[in-house]
């Protein structure tokens, strides 16, 4: 078949996707009729592929996402830069091959398309030279262009090295573009790009104090606002059905609109919101707007906190989003996440219980808002926006365009401004990130601590995996990664961190009490393994403790329980040393080996003097082997990793029938 079926946006809702463009490859190179649609909302066209502005705004996280050709004025260079624009949205060059988001369409176009246009049109050559074949054919001036652009743009190199791979990888026949590659210039971008990289500083720590003070001050206003919800409710509802409640004045209001006036004064006293609206300045309509687009970031802020939720997760995140504690799970929110696979994933993040509390006062103000902008929305955003209301805007059924902002501002009365950067703030950063604070921004002492959503992702995993409670599997999950390097690369520096609870020493951390007890706890399990032994021990320091050590008798072992205190003093007085292996037991405190996968314990333990060997665990060690190279036989027999198996099996597998052939020797003594 000759048609190849081009399909923008493909991961998207039915109500979304545009339709397809079917390229016959027979034919010249791709090329769309005005009439193409770009985009749609629930079923409205909202792009056609002819005009000027295109509104990509439902395939993407942001609050609005559009492309403006009107600055081309060049027909040449714009019907070129749509084409180019376009081949983005079809050919998957992203993350996992996945097709990208409008989020990321905007970028490529912004960060190269846009501004090469641009440059071509000013460039002093003749008129039919200026266009994009021209500049990606000609390899010293694209070279110098891109080299410069990016050198002082280093953020651009990415999304110039994803157009030219999808250039390179797809022929003139299909693009229009005749890319003439160059090896130079494509290495040259990638030492930019990863000179960019490297330059990036991972999210800064938030300090325990301003983790901690931020934290009570914003459940403080929670507690300060929760018993008037439900006035605040009926306020928001009595607004929303008439633009003449809680006004001032009647004089801007229609004759129609003035049957229903309640004056600002009365509305508020009718649902008891004096004391409330006192407190945080809300004197009319305008402070309310303003306070309630607070309050919903205030609660945001928690959510990030309890949750270590990304922007946009939170953000988007429905009133049906909370699921109560149960025998089997704790309280968790269910969400969508799409930056790991690409595209919107089911996603569940674990928190406190008293998260409740901010979830069910975000409906409380929500669901008002929510009835009168689109009352057949089921599941309207948690976070909705105040200025939908204002604009008395009604019916529009998207989804997204009723989350509220993405930037986030909090109660202006909550005196965050009062957290301040410390010497001992900067000191205990520099305990997890080892960096020239002198150079940073605004971390000094003396300024006031900017609060960002993914600092909360950070200071989240930092605090977690140093308390020592929580694993970091379970912090990935948390988070949503995809590999545990990336949760680890969040966790980096939790060591040397401080502990959530302030203590700057190890004295009160449940670290402290295990490594004070850690010997203790070494000689018990050396006196049920070793000295009241019930197998033979083997292995050349087993056999030397089998002979000399270990009590076979009754009376034996009666000694060894009567003088247990007597010997756990001994033990650790002389520093003795005693772990558990996969083939047994080590009485080497500092051997390095035992951090090597278990499959190779039988090569380095076999003749080591330090070790002890015990038959049933060698023999258990053997079976997982036998089972794991029938496994890799299953895959690829005779594969690489099926040969390797194979080895490591018979090594084993010798090690076994030794200690077999030893126990046989003294049984038939």
């Amino acid at each position: 078949m000759s048609t190849i079926i081009l399909q923008p946006f493909p991961s998207y809702d039915k109500g979304l996707i545009p339709p397809p463009f079917e390229y016959d490859s027979n034919q010249s190179h791709i090329e769309l009729d005005d009439e193409h649609i770009i985009s749609m909302r629930d079923g409205l066209i909202l792009s056609r592929y002819g005009d000027d502005i295109w509104d990509l705004t439902p395939y993407s996280t942001k609050e609005f996402n559009c492309l403006y050709f009107k600055s081309i004025i060049s027909p040449t260079l714009k019907m070129e830069a749509k084409r180019l624009t376009y081949l983005t949205m079809t050919h998957a060059t992203g993350k996992n091959r996945t097709s990208p988001s409008g989020a990321t369409v905007m970028g490529k176009y912004y960060s190269f398309i846009k501004p090469l246009a641009e440059y071509i049109q000013g460039l002093p050559i003749k008129e039919e030279k200026k266009n994009f074949n021209y500049m990606l054919a000609h390899v010293k001036h694209l070279r110098h262009y891109i080299l410069s652009y990016t050198k002082n743009k280093p953020s651009s190199t990415a999304p110039v090295i994803s157009i030219l791979k999808l250039l390179k990888e797809n022929s003139k026949k299909r693009t229009g573009f005749e890319y003439v590659s160059s090896k130079r210039t494509e290495q040259a971008l990638v030492v930019i790009d990863k000179h960019r990289r490297n330059s990036l500083k991972q999210t800064i720590l938030m300090p325990v104090s301003i983790y901690i003070a931020a934290a009570n001050m914003r459940w403080e206003h929670i507690s300060a606002i929760e018993p008037y919800s439900k006035g605040l409710a009926y306020f928001i509802e009595g607004y929303a059905n008439c633009k003449g409640f809680g006004a001032k004045k009647n004089k801007s209001l229609s004759i129609e609109e003035r049957k229903d006036f309640v004056k600002w004064d009365e509305a508020v006293k009718k649902y008891a919101l004096i004391t409330l609206f006192k407190q945080y300045k809300v004197m009319g309509l305008a402070d309310l707007f303003r306070f309630i687009h607070e309050l919903q970031g205030t609660c945001r802020h928690l959510i990030h906190q309890y949750t270590g939720m990304r922007e946009n997760e939170c953000r988007s995140l429905n009133c049906e989003c909370w699921k109560d504690e149960n025998d089997t799970m704790p309280a968790r929110i269910h969400g969508i996440e799409q930056k790991i696979h690409g595209v919107p994933t089911h996603q569940v993040w674990i928190t406190h219980n008293e998260i409740k509390r901010v979830v069910n006062l975000l409906k409380s103000i929500g669901a008002p808002i929510a009835k009168r902008c689109n009352p057949k929305l089921k599941k309207p955003p948690l976070s909705i926006k105040i200025s939908k209301l204002k604009n008395r805007e009604v019916g529009d059924n998207h989804y997204k365009v009723l989350c509220a902002a993405s930037k986030i501002k909090e109660l202006a009365f909550s005196d965050l401004k009062s957290i301040t950067i410390t010497q001992e703030h900067i000191n205990e950063m520099s305990l997890v990130d080892n960096r020239d604070w002198s150079e940073h921004e605004w971390v000094k002492e003396g300024a006031t601590w900017r609060f960002a959503t993914h600092q909360y992702r950070r200071a989240l995993a930092i605090y977690s995996l140093g308390s020592e409670l929580v694993s970091l599997h379970a912090v990935k999950e948390q988070f949503g990664h995809l590999l545990s390097a990336m949760t680890n690369y969040y966790g980096n520096g939790h060591k040397s961190a401080r502990r959530l609870d302030g203590s700057t020493d190890d004295k009160d951390h449940i670290s402290s009490y295990i490594n004070k007890i850690r010997k203790d706890i070494m000689f018990y399990l050396y006196k049920e393994k070793v000295l009241l032994s019930k197998v033979p021990l083997y292995g050349a320091n087993g056999m030397f403790l089998d002979k000399h050590i270990v009590a076979r008798t009754v009376e034996e072992r009666e000694v060894v329980m009567h003088n247990s205190d007597k010997m756990k003093k001994n033990f650790k007085k002389s520093g003795q040393y005693y772990e558990e292996t996969a083939v047994g037991g080590c009485t080497k405190s500092d051997c390095e080996k035992r951090l090597l996968p278990v499959f190779f314990l039988s090569f380095y333990c076999k003749s080591c003097d330090h070790s002890i060997h015990r038959l049933e665990k060698v023999e258990r060690l053997t079976e997982k082997v036998r089972l794991a190279t029938m496994k890799y036989a299953e895959i690829q027999p005779n594969g690489v990793d099926h040969r390797t198996m194979v080895k490591i099996y018979n090594e084993v597998n010798h090690f076994t029938k030794i200690l077999r052939r030893k126990e046989h020797k003294e049984t038939s003594k």
